[in-house]
């Protein structure tokens, strides 16, 4: 349970006072927290982390994959992103798998 002074409570300041949550954490299930990205996209403990580019037509030359892995480059993957860009190569939707 949650140490009570990790909380703020409308009682200590007055009850128009609203916290921003912009960090979530979660356990992987080894008893260690890590942190969500944008709620659901947790990658847990890793050691590596796998590039590749656009080769060609929206977002070229940007990253196209992010691939995290826990043993080196030839560990494990725990979590692929795949990125996507429109014809201004700007970042459109960022998909975990």
């Amino acid at each position: 349970m949650a140490d009570k002074r990790d909380f703020i409570t409308q009682q200590e300041h007055d009850a128009t006072f609203r916290v921003k949550k912009v960090s979530n954490y979660v356990s992987d299930g080894n008893g260690n927290l890590v942190r969500e990205i944008a709620d659901g996209f947790a990658i847990g403990n890793y050691d590596y982390i796998e590039l590749t580019y656009v080769a060609s037509g929206d977002g070229e030359g940007e990253i196209e994959t992010v691939v995290y892995k826990t043993g080196g480059a030839s560990g494990t993957v725990l979590s692929t992103l795949t990125l996507g860009y429109n014809s201004d190569n700007c970042l459109t939707s960022v998909t975990r798998s």
